[in-house]
């Protein structure tokens, strides 16, 4: 999960640098994270899925609840970042 959360973080970094319109950073960052919490929703899932089908012998349904939660919780905070950088993004384009 840090590696998402890094990647993340280096794609966003990236583009400030590159993008010569600061406008525009917002509209790309509101696609990036939707993108990267919708990812982490299916990681996870996929992750919880895969855990609960291959370990039978064992109950570990509450150990995977906490770490799906996590997992929930980290793609809602891409989901806030994402439409608060549209709403960013929709304001200060309006204002132009």
């Amino acid at each position: 999960m840090l590696f998402l959360f890094i990647l993340v973080v280096v794609i966003i970094i990236l583009l400030f640098l590159f993008e010569k319109d600061k406008i525009n950073v917002l509209k790309k960052l509101f696609i990036t994270f939707i993108i990267s919490g919708s990812f982490i929703f299916i990681f996870g899932l996929l992750f919880k899925l895969f855990i609960s089908f291959s370990v039978n012998s064992i109950n570990i349904s509450g150990v995977i609840n906490i770490i799906f939660r996590e997992f929930v919780i980290i793609s809602i905070i891409f989901y806030v970042c994402g439409i608060i950088s549209y709403i960013g993004y929709f304001l200060m384009k309006k204002s132009i």
